[in-house]
């Protein structure tokens, strides 16, 4: 599964975005996490409890599978898709915000065709994923090129739906699709309110490493508040 992901990520990064493998690190902007991504990790205690009351621990509930997609499936995607893929053509290849986020929320999309249990289920699965990758990418962005705020959220939401049965995909029932709308709109007011004053600077932040190098992409990302 995630060979197709790689392959994907590694095309983008060299070929669209011309990234040396020595650039990739100060451009993914890996750093501990902060105060933004707790608040973020809050959202999902009544989001849990909401779940737990109105639908139930799920039937076919299976240790392994939590644990891949609650941790394993959203650290890699969002080291790929977010850090990998969009922090790499922003602030190596001088990518403007919307063309990074867009090219790459629809490869996220397609790249879970494979959830579809029938051909005509997969064109809204992959429309829904790549708005998630929007979101994601967005957050990613806003906190300053951090990948943690991007991770919490896509771990909480999977650990969630898993946990408690509301879908196995993006494409989930009326509770499902509620508390999804919930911790996206909670999320951008969070990130808005802690973030505010920053707007914009993600491009400067891109621009500077476009024009220097990576290391002053990283200095600019830094002027972000602590996420």
């Amino acid at each position: 599964y995630y060979a197709f992901d790689v392959a994907v990520s590694l095309a983008l990064l060299l070929w669209l975005g011309g990234a040396r493998l020595t650039d990739l690190w100060q451009a993914i902007g890996a750093r501990p996490p902060g105060r933004v991504s707790l608040a973020l990790a809050a959202i999902f205690v009544p989001v849990a409890a909401l779940a737990a009351w109105r639908a139930g621990v799920a039937r076919d509930l299976y240790p392994e599978a939590v644990l891949f997609s609650s941790l394993v499936a959203p650290f890699f995607e969002e080291l790929l898709y977010r850090g990998l893929a969009i922090g790499v053509l922003m602030r190596l290849a001088g990518w403007r915000f919307l063309a990074a986020v867009l090219a790459t929320s629809l490869v996220f999309g397609l790249s879970h065709v494979f959830q579809g249990e029938s051909w005509g289920a997969v064109p809204t699965i992959v429309l829904f994923t790549a708005i998630g990758g929007v979101w994601f990418g967005w957050i990613y962005v806003r906190t300053g090129f951090d990948l943690w705020p991007p991770f919490v959220l896509h771990a909480g939401m999977n650990a969630v739906w898993a946990v408690f049965g509301l879908g196995q995909t993006a494409v989930g029932g009326r509770l499902g699709n509620g508390l999804r709308m919930l911790v996206i709109i909670a999320s951008i007011v969070i990130v808005r309110r802690m973030t505010r004053g920053n707007a914009g600077n993600a491009e400067n932040a891109a621009n500077a490493g476009n024009a220097g190098n990576a290391g002053n992409a990283g200095n600019a990302g830094n002027r972000y508040v602590r996420s």
